[in-house]
């Protein structure tokens, strides 16, 4: 009976994911947006529906630190932009998604940002905030150095 079970949900699985990729949907889209000291790289791409995103990765390095995430979502149906704030040595990394009421295709898609914060030498704690139809999340603190 369990193996009935698994057998199931493996095959309802693979029918979920199984869909015409040959399409105009495959390609990669990208987008660059510069906001101040927030440089954000934007791409999206064809996916699979069950993918489990992880929260966004904080890591320092030379001149700033970066900031990588994928969810999803499509360049076509959202709008990105980013922007920081500074208080002493706690940044807030806002990125904000807008709904652009455009018609786009019912594929799933994968959108991913990298956004690298211009900072001085120093150590930071950073949090990183998604903002999308007024609902403000935290989706990660971390501390980074920054050479």
């Amino acid at each position: 009976m369990r193996i009935r079970l698994i057998a199931g949900l493996l095959f309802a699985g693979a029918c979920a994911a199984a869909r015409d990729t040959t399409g105009p949907g495959d390609a990669i889209h990208d987008s660059e947006f510069v906001n101040g000291n927030v440089r954000l790289h934007l791409s999206d791409f064809p996916t699979a529906g069950g993918v489990m995103f992880v929260a966004p990765a904080v890591t320092g390095g030379v001149g700033g630190f970066a900031v990588t995430s994928t969810q999803y979502g499509s360049l076509c149906a959202l709008a990105v932009t980013g922007r920081s704030e500074t208080q002493g040595s706690a940044i807030a990394l806002h990125i904000t998604f807008r709904d652009t009421n455009a018609t786009c295709g019912d594929d799933f898609r994968a959108l991913n940002y990298d956004a690298f914060v211009s900072q001085p030498p120093g150590t930071y704690s950073v949090t990183v905030i998604h903002e999308f139809g007024g609902m403000i999340h935290t989706m990660r603190v971390a501390t980074v150095t920054v050479q």
